[in-house]
């Protein structure tokens, strides 16, 4: 069996650091993954010696990118439904088979992008003879050889012009079909395919520098341009408008993705301050790839095909669902599912006011991506990829695997941030260790000069030295208190 080679980040680790609590070391939740979306990630890891979570992930942005907008989850008229477009984000190193997980996984929805290309070309001498139509019509309106009322004519110039727009930017080349996948484009350029795209795109690298560089505000002044991408997330209306250019509007934009760069890479974006403010980090699934130490043999093995083209088949069905003009295909989560979804929601929320409270901008998606991913988990194992319910074990399973996503972020966030932190613990110490209680208000501590901010952190960080509490008063207004745990030394 292949030897999975554990990646260094690209911050050491002191821990020699007595009072360091170390990085918590979770195991990947292979059980949550069923049926084909088990079997075939397994079988491309095994033959390629690749890292298996990194398959496994891939799948299922694999099946996200290809739900778009045809399924829609529902956990009760009180939270409505949500699309099941995710973020997936791997951290790999060269080496670690980043650009043949892609291939394998995407290799079916690449196919459906070539018939849409196919499709095109055979429409294309309509489209131009449509194209030269319009134009003649709009030529005669313009001429006033039209004999209709002022009001009429400019209705009918309003709506040959609408025609013309479809079918050519310019009245010159035609649009091309509606793309399907966006590699390294800045948001501006995902904007517009977002819009050619009906509201719904694909990104997809296996190398995504440039994608996080022009986030980041790599060719702008402006500095981080996150707004499509969070909007692309939620739903929410987009618009953009450029001197000189075109207009962009998209009423419901849906975008999935499927990132895979090197560490360093990864790491500049994840511990960006604005993406984590803003919520960007919240909207990830992240996981680090490891490297595979291939076994000494010359054993030659493939993928059975019948696992190959069972992967093809479930894919083209949803690709199918996908095409027809109709409404989304609703799934309910069952009651016994939506206690369980509730129940993460507010176990997230507790933490996110106690021990976790660093990762506050982090965890505030968990409920909605638990949701996406059961969905897709749900469509998956489904016999015809249909599904009228999300059931309870589905959704446990989900939890599972966006909890293991959560804590391998919040890891990554925690290495980088222990160097920097680590002087300020010490003076929350001194302070704490100088109370005869060993505890101080967050109100007291906000007045000498500390920052709330600064202060969850260290607790987030450094959560065996010490805990935020919440607290009555006489007067029954709660207070949080920062409390030292017993016993705490330098």
């Amino acid at each position: 069996m292949a030897i999975l080679a554990k990646n260094l980040s690209e911050h050491s680790l002191k821990k020699e650091d007595s009072n360091y609590t170390g990085i918590d070391e979770v195991e990947f939740p292979r059980t949550s993954f069923k049926g084909i979306l088990k079997q075939f990630p397994e079988a491309v890891a095994e033959v390629n010696d690749v890292d298996p979570a990194m398959c496994f992930m891939s799948a299922i942005a694999a099946i996200s990118g290809a739900v778009g907008k045809s399924y829609q989850a529902t956990n009760g008229s009180k939270h409505g439904g949500t699309y099941l477009n995710l973020y997936t984000l791997i951290s790999a190193t060269s080496s670690c088979g980043k650009g043949v997980i892609m291939g394998n996984m995407l290799k079916p929805l690449h196919q459906f992008e070539q018939v849409i290309q196919d499709e095109f070309e055979m429409e294309i001498p309509r489209l131009k003879a449509n194209l030269e139509q319009l134009k003649a019509e709009k030529l005669k309106i313009l001429k006033g050889s039209d004999k209709s009322s002022r009001s009429s004519t400019q209705e009918r110039l309003v709506d040959v012009q609408g025609k013309i727009d479809e079918i050519s930017p310019d009245e010159k080349s035609l649009r091309g079909p509606k793309p399907f996948f966006i590699d390294n484009a800045s948001p501006e350029a995902m904007g517009v395919a977002l819009q050619e795209a009906g509201g719904v795109l694909f990104s997809a690298s296996s190398e995504a520098g440039d994608i996080f560089s022009n986030m980041q505000g790599k060719y702008s002044n402006q500095g981080n341009d996150f707004t499509l991408i969070l909007k692309g997330f939620s739903g929410d209306p987009a618009e953009s408008r450029r001197v000189g250019r075109a207009n962009v509007k998209i009423q419901e934009p849906c975008l999935s993705s499927l990132w895979m760069a090197q560490p360093s890479v990864v790491g500049k974006l994840i511990h960006d301050r604005d993406a984590s403010s803003q919520g960007l980090t919240a909207r990830i699934l992240y996981i680090e790839g490891e490297m595979i130490i291939e076994e000494e043999t010359m054993e030659e093995i493939s993928i059975d095909p019948s696992i190959k083209e069972s992967w093809a088949q479930k894919i083209e069905e949803i690709l199918s669902i996908r095409k027809k003009p109709q409404h989304p295909h609703k799934m309910r989560f069952t009651n016994e599912a939506r206690k369980y979804l509730l129940g993460f929601h507010n176990q997230r929320r507790m933490e996110t006011h106690g021990d976790l409270s660093a990762y506050r901008n982090e965890l505030g998606k968990s409920r909605e991506i638990a949701m996406r991913v059961a969905g897709l988990l749900a469509i998956a194992e489904s016999e015809n990829s249909q599904p009228d319910e999300i059931n309870e074990d589905q959704t446990k399973r989900a939890v599972d695997i966006v909890k293991f996503c959560q804590q391998k972020l919040m890891n990554e966030i925690k290495t980088g941030r222990i160097l920097s932190l680590n002087e300020f613990r010490t003076q929350l110490l001194k302070v704490l260790q100088d109370k005869e209680n060993k505890e101080e208000t967050m109100r007291e501590l906000g007045r000498s000069g500390y920052r709330k901010e600064e202060i969850e952190e260290v607790v987030a960080t450094y959560n065996k030295i010490f805990e935020i509490v919440v607290t009555k008063g006489k007067r029954g207004r709660s207070s949080r208190i920062l409390r030292l745990r017993q016993p705490a030394t330098e």
